[in-house]
């Protein structure tokens, strides 16, 4: 069966309705953080139920206990995955922008999450190998990565070796942003760079690898 646009727009408004649907705080993170001047780039909410799912399986025997998330934006997703986690489980997640953080702290704020979410001001790569000094390495069990398309490929090798065997790390938009995978290579460079980081992951024998086709597609691999 052909999958149009008006299919797939269908079928993500059903996820969206049934599996995924927001409360009254979820619901206004994003029009508050606009006003501030922080963009509509959030994971969609079947995106957002996906990750809850996801960190409430990727402990060792249970939900996750320690994450990490690059790219904070205004904390819609880091509460979705920080709601699945542990009730004593730490979320560390990264983010570059001074505007995005502060609505982050207030989203936690409102989302009763500030004691169990950790924001870190910085660029992914200045910032990690910091925390790589507060965590032993080994002991993440799960990543979500939601930041410069450009540096996917230098933050999976950087974030590798701090993740558990059989830990899990997830990149947003495997399959579109302002582009789409099915657009001809070379006319988007980000679009190319997640393509060979794809093609890579499919078979890296350190990760068992798969994308999911839910909002803008999510590579997910288990570090063997």
């Amino acid at each position: 069966m052909e999958m149009t646009a008006e299919r797939w727009k269908y079928l993500s408004e059903y996820m969206r309705e049934v599996f995924a649907r927001e409360d009254a705080v979820q619901s206004g993170v994003m029009a508050r953080a606009e006003r501030a001047g922080v963009p509509r780039i959030e994971v969609s909410p079947e995106t957002g139920k996906f990750l809850e799912v996801i960190a409430s399986i990727a402990g060792q025997g249970g939900p996750a206990k320690l994450a990490l998330e690059f790219g904070t934006l205004a904390g819609y997703s880091a509460v979705w995955i920080a709601r699945g986690m542990a009730k004593d489980g730490k979320l560390i997640t990264i983010e570059m922008s001074s505007t995005h953080a502060a609505q982050a702290a207030e989203t936690f704020r409102e989302c009763g999450l500030s004691e169990k979410i950790s924001i870190r001001p910085g660029r992914v790569l200045e910032v990690l190998p910091r925390i790589e000094k507060e965590i032993a390495p080994g002991s993440v069990d799960m990543v979500f990565i939601d930041a410069l398309k450009s540096e996917y490929p230098r933050y999976f090798e950087a974030v590798l070796p701090l993740v558990r065997s059989g830990g899990v790390i997830l990149f947003d938009n495997a399959l579109a942003s302002r582009w789409t995978m099915d657009m001809e290579p070379g006319r988007d460079a980000d679009r190319d760079t997640v393509d060979e980081l794809n093609r890579k992951l499919g078979s890296d024998q350190r990760v068992i690898a798969c994308c999911v086709p839910i909002g803008n597609g999510v590579t997910m691999v288990r570090k063997r």
